[in-house]
């Protein structure tokens, strides 16, 4: 604990920094007419209650922000103050914490639906076997390839059906499953609606379609890549 004294003709400002667990109490000087002692410290914000705080605080008058008032608060005032802004900081964090986890939460949604309306929009386009244009012709592991790497930036190189099972993050079950998920079967992976349905390459017959059911087929896995 550091002790100044300022002496005649000080106009003083205080400023309370909060540095992770640390509390300091900022207190800068210039002249004045009379001696006025302050106290200042830097401790863990559990030590608060044991420490004799004894500090003038220079607030802005409720009449003008132009007028100022020194308060002169007691120790028991000063750490009951001290303590608030702590609390009030911690709130603050959890409620930027849950704000940040919905917004996050949102954009993935986003993104979700939109590898579903990305997929759409090549409907009725050929089926090419070992093909890798979403316009010309791919195959089906191509398509889910070619897809998420145009919707979500997937870094991962091609793979074929059998490769995908094993990308991505489990997802346990198709009650489970979100737009944008892969449904890998035996020899065919298509891309989950989110309502039940899949988009996919299917064969040479119909090309890319939109139509069947996701449960149309034993699913072997789904996988989530956002």
């Amino acid at each position: 604990m550091s002790k100044t004294i300022i002496k005649k003709g000080i106009a003083l400002s205080a400023a309370l920094i909060i540095i992770g667990c640390n509390l300091i109490m900022v207190v800068e000087a210039a002249t004045t007419p009379s001696t006025i002692e302050i106290t200042g410290l830097e401790t863990q914000s559990q030590e608060l209650k044991s420490l004799p705080l004894e500090v003038n605080l220079m607030l802005p008058s409720t009449e003008s922000d132009e007028n100022f008032m020194y308060v002169k608060e007691n120790p028991t005032s000063q750490q009951a103050f001290c303590l608030n802004i702590a609390d009030t900081i911690k709130e603050e964090a959890v409620e930027n914490k849950e704000r940040l986890e919905r917004k996050a939460q949102q954009e993935k949604v986003f993104l979700r639906n939109y590898i579903v309306t990305y997929a759409d929009q090549f409907v009725g386009n050929p089926y090419v076997w070992g093909g890798n244009s979403l316009t010309d012709g791919c195959d089906c592991s191509h398509f889910v390839w070619l897809v998420l790497r145009d919707t979500i930036g997937y870094p991962d190189g091609y793979t074929t059906s059998k490769g995908w099972p094993y990308r991505g993050v489990k997802v346990n079950s198709l009650a489970e499953a979100q737009a944008g998920d892969i449904i890998c079967y035996s020899g065919h992976v298509a891309i989950y609606d989110g309502n039940g349905g899949i988009v996919e390459a299917l064969n040479r017959k119909v090309g890319i379609v939109h139509h069947r059911k996701a449960d149309s087929t034993t699913i072997l896995a789904i996988r989530r890549f956002i």
